[in-house]
């Protein structure tokens, strides 16, 4: 007896059916760098850049546009100014158009006065002029360094892009557990940007008497810092504080 299998080889197959797909335009290619991404800068040969690949604007764009979208939407147009928070507000607005000497911004109040508001303002303003930075809550910062212990992208590896970032802003600085682990890598953070005056922005709920002598006294340093307490309403509440 015939097999089924040599039965249904021997059927006439049916042509498998075909489905037309409207033409879908490909954006043009960068008019800079046609489509590769990078250039190459026309140097002579022993120039430290001959050679060398350089981002394309292009590139730098959607990296900007990325890095954008990360973050939350905040920004200064959206910032209800009041009589709380006005000198706040003009500090970062300050320090975002590099319209201060100091390199520091420190702002302490209650939850829901708008700390953070600010801090993702000014680094919001900074990508538009494309120069971005880091924004990390404390907490979850702290997080993702202990998961670089044993790690190919390692703790000190991560500590350094911390250390070393131009603008880096500390979301909630003392909400953190505080184990002496944690209380260590954050005065490794902070006492390297404070060596260096590399631009910082710190918010944090608590009392700054109520954070170490070494912490306190970098952030309270008034050749580096502006220290702006926030008070009033809670934004999320409408609690007054």
């Amino acid at each position: 007896m015939e097999s089924l299998q040599s039965i249904l080889a021997r059927l006439p197959k049916s042509p498998k059916p075909t489905v037309e797909t409207p033409d879908v335009p490909m954006p043009p290619p960068c008019p800079i760098c046609q489509g590769v991404g990078f250039l190459r800068h026309q140097v002579p040969l022993g120039h430290p850049d001959f050679g060398q690949a350089f981002p394309c604007q292009c590139t730098t764009q959607a990296a900007i546009a990325k890095y954008l979208s990360r973050l939350p939407p905040k920004t200064f147009e959206s910032f209800t100014v009041n009589a709380n928070n006005r000198l706040a507000c003009n500090a970062a607005l300050a320090l975002a158009e590099h319209k201060t000497e100091y390199p520091w911004l420190v702002l302490v109040g209650p939850p829901g006065a708008g700390k953070t508001h600010l801090a993702v303002a000014v680094l919001r303003k900074r990508a538009e002029l494309s120069q971005p930075g880091r924004f990390e809550v404390v907490p979850d910062m702290l997080a993702w360094l202990r998961a670089g212990i044993g790690q190919e992208y390692s703790l000190e590896e991560r500590l350094e892009t911390l250390k070393d970032s131009p603008l880096l802003a500390l979301d909630d600085l003392g909400r953190e557990k505080g184990t002496e682990w944690a209380e260590q890598i954050i005065y490794q953070v902070i006492d390297s940007r404070y060596r260096s005056r590399l631009e910082t922005i710190v918010t944090t709920n608590s009392r700054l008497d109520s954070l170490s002598d070494a912490l306190r006294d970098r952030l309270q340093d008034t050749r580096l810092a502006s220290v702006i307490h926030m008070e009033g309403a809670s934004y999320r509440t409408g609690k007054s504080y």
